[in-house]
């Protein structure tokens, strides 16, 4: 364990900084005795600690929420969650004012999206195709919702492992990719509506990699290992974000 390898050294030779990632259930697990535990034994090797669950979609387009802690060798700073506000991306939230249609709505059932016109200084609203109406073709896929199914269209991420469960859930992603795992079972729905899984390269790139990386890995591993890295690694600018406000 990480805690145990810290034991084993002088605390001359420790790491002034920790950062750990995992999945974020390691705060319930155990009722929360396990997270404790790992925070008590951090204390007693010295180091005060600051944790927060963080979402890499605000860096990558890939839904991957994970427990980030940041161990500091004793300070003054005791022990705090990390702000959001300082790590996450800061994103123009105001709304564009409509401020005419040139549409005719009768021809769409009165339908608002067809011809509005917005000032420029805020942000879009979500893009139609098609006119809207249910008009856009979609596939279903299975999961374990009250629907039964949830839609998919070209540019989405689907799980595609264990497609006949009837218990899976949030299998979809809608213009992102779900949660990287170390196989390859994540799918993109092209164009022309066929299933393409994700390339170990792509894989890399959601994690934040560049290619020059993933090139000298591909190098010497296989597919099967470099998915299985990809899916193990944390999300780069993740950490690198959060080594910026601590380094």
């Amino acid at each position: 364990s990480v805690t145990g390898l810290l034991r084993e050294k002088q605390e001359k030779d420790r790491p002034k900084f920790l950062f750990i990632e995992n999945v974020k259930n390691l705060l319930s697990i155990n009722k929360g005795r396990d997270f404790a535990r790992l925070l008590i034994e951090l204390d007693e090797i010295g180091y005060d600690v600051q944790w927060r669950v963080i979402d890499s979609k605000h860096y990558v387009a890939q839904h991957r929420e994970r427990v980030y802690i940041v161990a500091n060798l004793r300070s003054k700073s005791g022990w705090e969650v990390l702000s959001i506000g300082s790590i996450a991306r800061q994103v123009n939230q105001a709304t564009l004012k409509q401020i005419g249609n040139v549409g005719d709505l009768s021809k769409y059932g009165g339908n608002p999206q067809t011809g509005r016109i917005y000032f420029d200084d805020g942000v879009s609203p979500t893009l139609n195709t098609m006119q809207g109406g249910g008009k856009v073709p979609k596939i279903l896929v299975r999961q374990a919702t009250k629907t039964g199914f949830a839609e998919v269209s070209p540019g989405d991420s689907v799980n595609v492992s264990q497609p006949n469960s009837k218990t899976r859930r949030g299998r979809v992603g809608h213009k992102i990719a779900n949660t990287l795992t170390t196989q390859s079972e994540q799918a993109v729905l092209l164009d022309d509506y066929r299933l393409r899984l994700l390339t170990p390269k792509e894989c890399w790139r959601l994690q934040g990699f560049t290619d020059e990386q993933f090139d000298k890995a591909q190098e010497v591993n296989s597919n099967s290992q470099l998915y299985k890295q990809a899916g193990n690694s944390v999300t780069v600018p993740v950490i690198a974000e959060l080594a910026k406000l601590f380094v």
